[in-house]
């Protein structure tokens, strides 16, 4: 399982900077004057919003951890116990 840990955290990195990089483009050819450095808000917006959709990404790869189930374990006396009651009450 940790592999898979692995492969979501490396695909939600390249899907946070793939957004990142889309919307600079979508950006660019609307409006071609746009300067980032003047607008600090519009970009943490666009940091915020490629973040949530990274780590939809990788929450949805990643799963969720199945329960490991203890193990009971039952010793040999344990089972002599049990079989020698019942046996007495058989008698």
């Amino acid at each position: 399982m940790n592999l898979r840990k692995v492969i979501a955290g490396i695909i939600g990195f390249l899907t946070f900077i793939g957004i990142i990089v889309l919307i600079g483009i979508v950006v660019q050819n609307y409006w071609p004057g746009f300067s980032p450095s003047e607008h600090p808000i519009e970009r943490l917006f666009i940091l915020f919003v490629s973040g949530v959709i990274a780590l939809t990404v990788y929450n949805l790869i990643k799963g969720d951890e199945p329960e490991v189930k203890e193990k009971q374990g039952i010793t040999g006396k344990e089972i002599s116990k049990r079989l020698a009651e019942m046996r007495n009450k058989g008698n």
